[in-house]
This record gives C-alpha cells, sequence and structure tokens, in this order.
C-alpha cells in the first residue's frame, strides 16, 4: 500500500478526491466556466446595460420633476411625466412607484 496509499492520502488533502476515493468534480453542477463567445453572457450583459441606462434616464426625469417642483397623483402623473419624457416610454409598476416615492 505504500505509494498507492500515500498518493490517495495526498489527492484527499487537496481536495481531489473523497474519502472513498472516488474524484470529486470541479464543477459539481455543471455551471460551465464563462468563456468570452457565450451568445447567453452577451445578451444578459445587453439586457443589463439597458436597464442601466433605463434607470439613469428615469432618475433624470426624477430630478427635472422635482426641481420645478412637480406633483404627482394617480390621474395626472402620465401628463407630468409626458412633459419631460423625450423618448415617450412605456412604464412599469416599478418605475411608477420610483416616481411617486421622489416626487411629492
Amino acid at each position: 500500500m505504500g505509494k498507492k496509499g500515500s498518493s490517495t492520502a495526498r489527492k484527499q488533502r487537496r481536495g481531489k478526491v473523497d474519502q472513498f476515493s472516488r474524484p470529486i468534480p470541479k464543477r459539481l453542477y455543471n455551471n460551465k466556466k464563462r468563456t468570452k463567445g457565450r451568445q447567453k453572457q452577451e445578451v444578459v450583459k445587453k439586457h443589463y446595460h439597458e436597464m442601466l441606462e433605463r434607470l439613469k434616464y428615469i432618475k433624470g426625469l426624477i430630478k427635472q420633476m422635482v426641481e420645478e417642483g412637480e406633483k404627482l397623483t394617480d390621474d395626472n402623473w402620465i401628463k407630468v411625466v409626458r412633459k419631460y419624457d423625450d423618448h415617450k416610454l412605456i412604464f412599469d409598476d416599478y418605475e411608477k412607484q420610483l416616481m411617486f416615492r421622489y416626487v411629492r
């Protein structure tokens, strides 16, 4: 058992094999290493940057409305926002809540 035992013990210390000498996979859940050319990564990255740009734009709208002293209500919010919105965006509930939180 000389060499074989010491080699197994060394592999166990380094985390290469378990207590029964079975190899331990580097990535247990098939989470593949991210590589530069993966299409899915590029799509996620694109959506992330679009979302950040949209939030920056909405932050700018909010800043303009606050500086002008606008008041938002459920009845007038779309009219007030359209006065400052050049891109004519369609706002979702989260973005609407942000506007109501900061523009009072």
